[in-house]
């Protein structure tokens, strides 16, 4: 890769980090706005109840994100020993995370619907909807960029030089990381062959830190 694709590369990822910590915002914003409303139209108790809610709901979103990074990672990297119902049983978690947050979504619209009036319920309708949609972008993006961490344009003005700074500091930290981790499995196989622990023992902690590996990457 010349020094011109990498300079691409670079500005396409931080491109995508900033939009990525765009949609964030806007997220944030929807979240706040409806839980102003509440506070402001109706009151305290109704407000903590929506903030409580909302709360839950990302709780949900988090564990459910991180169900898909797993699903997404054996898709996608050559993990050897994962077996069908590791991936049924990841998907049925996400397919139970998934409900969760549709039904919490649905008790801070029926809350607002309990408290107020047709109109901000509507308006809540429209902006839960907007969040889900958001929250799909986000998905997709993660998907796109290996799950990198949004960037909001604070810390790094210059996105080619810092975006190279941070990857070759990447880069070296997973270099000595997988030194580190190609000798332990390294004695572990020597203690395998010589009886001391169990083959079976020995694959397991192969795969397991072959996905910690890809996992940090």
């Amino acid at each position: 890769m010349t020094t011109n694709e990498k300079s691409t590369n670079d500005i396409a990822l931080k491109l995508r980090k900033l939009w990525k910590g765009t949609i964030y915002i806007g997220i944030s914003g929807i979240y706040i706005f409806l839980l102003g409303m509440v506070l402001m139209f109706v009151g305290l108790k109704a407000a903590l109840l929506t903030f409580f809610l909302i709360a839950l709901v990302q709780l949900f979103r988090y564990v459910a994100g991180d169900v898909d990074r797993l699903g997404w990672v054996m898709e996608n990297k050559d993990i050897s020993g994962v077996k069908e119902d590791t991936r049924k049983y990841q998907s049925k978690m996400l397919l139970l995370l998934f409900v969760l947050i549709q039904i919490s979504n649905l008790a801070i619209i029926y809350q607002t619907y309990a408290v107020s009036t047709k109109m901000w319920t509507l308006l809540t309708f429209i902006g839960i909807l907007a969040v889900e949609l958001m929250f799909r972008q986000i998905r997709s993006l993660n998907h796109e960029i290996d799950y990198e961490l949004a960037s909001y344009g604070i810390k790094d003005r210059n996105p080619i030089s810092s975006g190279a700074h941070s990857q070759n500091m990447h880069e070296t930290s997973s270099v000595k990381a997988n030194e580190k981790i190609d000798k332990k499995l390294e004695k572990l196989k020597f203690m395998a062959e010589n009886g001391d622990i169990t083959q079976k023992a020995y694959e397991e902690i192969k795969d397991r830190e072959l996905i910690k590996r890809i996992m940090e990457e």
